[in-house]
C-alpha cells in the first residue's frame, strides 16, 4: 500500500492541496483497507486519502490504540496510547473528513511524531514545490 503523500498536513489548505492533487491524478488515493502487514508500515509522515464511495470505507482502521478525539480547527487529533497505563507516546493522528460540492465524501489521515514536525523533517504541501502547479478550487469544498 502506497502512502498518498509523505509529509505533514498543517492546515486545511494543506489538506485541500492533497485532495486536489489526488483529483488530478498527481497523488494516489487508497483503494482498499490495509492488511495487518500493511498496517505495520504506518510511519511518521504517512498521509492517506480515500474516497468513501470508491472504496466503500467509512472508517479508517489501523490496529492501534488511540486517545479520544480532540478538535483542532477542522481536524480531529488522536494520540497513540501505549503500555498498560495508556501513556501518550508514539504517533499522533490528524484526521479530516468532508463532503465535496458533488456529494463525494473524502477522508484524509496524517500520522506524525511531534519530534519530526518540530525538527522540520516533515514538509507540508504548502511548502513542497511538488504542489506549485496544483490549483485549489475552494468552491469544491463547501464545508471548509
Amino acid at each position: 500500500m502506497t502512502e498518498t503523500y509523505h509529509g505533514f498536513i498543517d492546515t486545511a489548505y494543506d489538506a485541500l492541496l492533497v485532495f486536489e492533487a489526488c483529483n488530478s491524478g498527481l497523488l494516489p488515493k487508497v483503494q482498499r483497507r490495509f492488511s495487518d502487514r500493511e498496517r505495520q508500515t504506518i510511519r511518521s509522515g504517512a498521509v492517506y486519502v480515500w474516497d468513501e464511495e470508491e472504496t466503500g470505507m467509512r472508517r479508517w482502521t489501523d490496529g492501534r490504540t488511540w486517545s479520544p478525539s480532540r478538535v483542532h480547527g477542522c481536524f480531529l487529533i488522536y494520540y497513540e496510547l501505549e503500555g498498560r497505563r495508556h501513556q501518550f507516546q508514539g504517533l499522533i493522528k490528524k484526521a479530516l473528513s468532508l463532503c465535496t460540492d458533488d456529494k463525494r465524501k473524502l477522508h484524509l489521515v496524517c500520522y506524525y511524531s511531534r519530534e519530526d514536525v518540530e525538527s522540520g523533517c516533515l514538509v507540508s504541501p504548502t511548502n513542497d514545490s511538488r504542489f506549485n502547479g496544483v490549483q485549489v478550487y475552494e468552491e469544491r469544498y463547501p464545508e471548509i
